[in-house]
């Protein structure tokens, strides 16, 4: 289910790239809504960057301000965007 809420929101991304900068979204980067199951190390397996999936995680939490690696089903997240994207 995850997956599917990423494609969506990458579909969303490439059909309104215009608009992103506009939605109060960090630059160089995508909302992701947390499916069940679903982890941070997880996400950042899904995200197609060149970096550590550990430097991925670290983005995420920055990103996100968060204090730690708790997410709940439910939660909207900024993700890193893939270059290009």
């Amino acid at each position: 289910m995850a997956l599917i809420v990423a494609a969506a929101l990458i579909g969303d991304l490439f059909g309104s790239s215009a608009n992103a900068s506009n939605s109060g979204l960090p630059s160089g980067a995508i909302e992701y809504t947390v499916g069940y199951g679903d982890t941070l190390w997880g996400i950042a397996g899904q995200v197609d960057l060149d970096a550590p999936r550990a430097e991925i995680v670290q983005r995420i939490g920055d990103l996100n301000q968060l204090a730690g690696s708790d997410i709940n089903v439910g939660d909207t997240l900024f993700v890193p965007a893939s270059p290009g994207n």
